[in-house]
């Protein structure tokens, strides 16, 4: 017989945004699961928003978390999100997260500001 349960998420998120070339780029950092973070990414004057998820649940040892484009998002292929210089767990999370954004085969850096 089916057994309903309820579990409680294990982690917290904490905004985090940025902004490129018109652009709104949110990150949701899973803090206690960092590998349900998200990047959400909406272009000026457009409703529509690509979503970017983590290639892993967890940190590598380069300290980088890397995100690809979810496979409905309108984002290019090759397009992603690397987190750099972070920890799988904080005490006290940073106020400015790194990260480098590729696109159309270009690197750039940004700096997400914690809300």
């Amino acid at each position: 017989m089916p057994v309903a349960a309820y579990s409680q998420k294990a982690y917290e998120t904490i905004p985090y945004a940025a902004r490129f070339n018109g652009q709104q780029i949110k990150l949701t950092f899973a803090d206690g699961y960092i590998g349900a973070s998200e990047v959400m990414v909406t272009k000026a004057g457009r409703k529509k928003k690509d979503l970017f998820i983590a290639d892993q649940g967890f940190v590598g040892k380069d300290r980088q978390l890397k995100f690809s484009a979810y496979k409905t998002s309108s984002a290019a292929a090759g397009d992603t999100f690397v987190l750099t210089d972070i920890e799988e767990f904080y005490d006290e999370l940073p106020k400015v997260i790194r990260c480098c954004y590729k696109k159309g085969g270009k690197r750039y850096s940004i700096r997400f500001i914690k809300q």
